[in-house]
């Protein structure tokens, strides 16, 4: 985001409005290249779980935990919310089995790596699409602000944490990491979250006999200590 110690210029202007959709607006298309064909694209913002992106102002805000999933599906993109197709009511039921309430997760941020969805005639989502994305993953958290975000598969995991393991290295293990607070490159504040990967839901529609490793999982990052002190 353009810094404030200096005029903005035009381009820093059109970039911070631009930015400033693609985080609150869920009506934003944007034009999205792949393997040479050029596509409008569906945005879907990240959002607290219990706004309709719809009818309200997505975005961030404040929350005590943070979901980041890969990229919302058709469903999610028609409906204008984040984790509502099979995975994410697979997820929903897993978090409510661990204990986690309708009104706990009302309050929980969601969010993905990738804003839009994975192009037509692929099966996975690529590599240049979630680095397009990289600022507005950077801003969430710095506005946001979590204390725990748990991120579903490689993609979250690796984009957060690293490339230095994928997420069957990480599932269970529970990461600390600091994020920078400033609105710019410089040094400032920062903030102090706990971090844990487990594999995504996707993988367990594919694969149903992984249910029970999966709900375990859950239940690991439900039980993070001190979780319950955010209530």
């Amino acid at each position: 985001f353009p810094s404030h110690d200096k005029a903005p210029s035009i381009k820093d202007l059109h970039l911070h409005y631009f930015y400033r959709r693609a985080l609150y607006d869920g009506k934003m298309t944007m034009p999205i290249s792949h393997k040479g064909v050029v596509r409008t694209a569906a945005m879907l913002p990240g959002h607290r779980a219990d706004v309709n992106v719809a009818d309200s102002i997505a975005g961030p805000t404040p929350c005590k935990v943070m979901i980041i999933g890969k990229c919302p599906n058709e469903e999610e993109l028609r409906l204008k919310h984040n984790f509502v197709g099979a995975a994410g009511i697979l997820f929903v039921q897993a978090l409510r089995e661990a204990g986690v309430s309708d009104a706990e997760l009302s309050s929980w941020y969601l969010t993905n790596v990738c804003k839009w969805g994975i192009p037509e005639g692929t099966a996975t989502l690529p590599k240049a699409h979630i680095k397009e994305c990289a600022i507005l993953l950077e801003q969430e958290i710095r506005l946001v602000k979590p204390d725990f975000i748990l991120c579903l598969g490689s993609d979250a995991s690796k984009h957060v944490l690293g490339n230095e393991f994928g997420v069957q290295a990480r599932t269970g293990r529970v990461e600390q990491r600091q994020f920078s607070l400033s609105k710019t490159s410089e040094p400032g504040e920062t903030h102090t979250c706990k971090i844990m990967a487990i594999q995504h839901p996707a993988n367990i529609i594919r694969t149903p006999e992984l249910y029970d490793d999966f709900s375990k999982q859950v239940a690991s990052f439900v039980i993070l200590p001190g979780y319950r002190d955010w209530e």
